[in-house]
């Protein structure tokens, strides 16, 4: 009896101490940089942080150390959102109309705006409406009427070709000009590969980063140029959707609506880089004695090459 005794401490002892272990290694946190964004001479860092499997918001710039080639940064500010706080959203939706959607692709994209739609508060909330096939159309500008927002999403015709990177591009341009509020972004949905843009997706990533604009792109079926929409979603701030049946697109419209009224969920980190001397650069963000632990996480850019931006020294050098 007394060994089973000792044997059966001993046990509880060991998976006391595991879970002890398990515990504490959960507690570590996690921090994840998730793009890094040059606008010269402003290096954007875009993270989150969570603590315990939690993503968690209540950092401060203190707990905070940046580096630049080694070099500590300390002149950076942080912004955090708050997930409680509902952001008032400016979006562009820009629609394939080419004749490959007629159908259950052109019923399904209509679903999806109208669910969309359904979610704005009619106060703040702006959409507008720009579908594409062989050309781009704006079938409406920038608005808080959701009667004329609904009415616009009845009007996507399906006929024509397919000019999707003309199509976000022109979504970007109508946020830029018209979009009031400080949650933007364009949901570009397409079934096909681009056949007839005059833009590329370089240029729309270009200019949703000069704009700081995410994009996020639905790829419906298999004939979507699946590289390039990830790319350009990835490269902005968005997400990319890949979804085999229109049914599907009515859920990836709510959650695309849930990131933008909760702020997209990231903080960002920003500070001014000096010298555009062309060299490549390595940032290296630190979260060190948060949540029971540190953790790190780096990105890179590289400066523009700037020669008109220094100025040459005479050095005479004396014995």
């Amino acid at each position: 009896m007394k060994h089973n005794n000792s044997f059966a401490l001993a046990s509880l002892c060991i998976l006391l101490c595991f879970a002890f272990i398990g515990e504490t290694v959960n507690a570590q946190p996690v921090l994840n940089l998730k793009r890094l964004t040059n606008n010269w001479p402003t290096i954007e860092l875009y993270f989150d942080v969570t603590c315990n499997g939690t993503q968690v918001f209540n950092v401060s710039e203190g707990d905070f150390q940046l580096y630049e080639d080694g070099k500590q940064i300390n002149g950076f500010t942080l912004w955090c959102p708050d997930p409680h706080q509902r952001c008032a959203i400016s979006v562009s939706l820009v629609f394939d109309a080419s004749g490959s959607m007629g159908g259950a692709g052109n019923s399904g994209a209509k679903a999806a705006g109208h669910g969309l739609i359904n979610l704005m508060d009619g106060i703040q909330d702006e959409a507008a409406i720009i579908w594409f096939h062989s050309s781009v159309n704006i079938e409406l500008s920038m608005t808080t009427n959701l009667m004329s927002l609904h009415n616009a999403v009845d009007a996507l015709p399906a006929s024509g070709a397919t000019a999707v990177w003309d199509g976000i591009y022109a979504g970007i341009t109508e946020l830029v000009s018209s979009g009031s509020n400080p949650c933007r972004a364009v949901i570009a949905l397409t079934d096909g590969g681009d056949n007839s843009s005059f833009r590329t997706p370089a240029e729309i990533i270009a200019l949703a980063l000069r704009n700081r604009l995410k994009v996020f792109t639905i790829g419906l079926g298999n004939g979507v140029q699946d590289a390039q929409l990830k790319a350009i979603a990835d490269q902005t701030g968005g997400k990319f959707y890949k979804t085999p049946s229109p049914d599907e697109l009515v859920n990836v419209y709510a959650e695309i609506f849930d990131l933008l009224q909760k702020q997209f969920l990231e903080c960002v980190i920003t500070y001014e880089a000096k010298c555009p001397d062309g060299t490549d650069r390595i940032v290296e963000l630190e979260l060190p004695n948060f949540c029971s632990g540190s953790d790190s996480d780096i990105g890179s850019f590289q400066a523009p090459d700037e020669p008109g931006s220094f100025q040459a020294l005479d050095i005479i050098v004396k014995d």
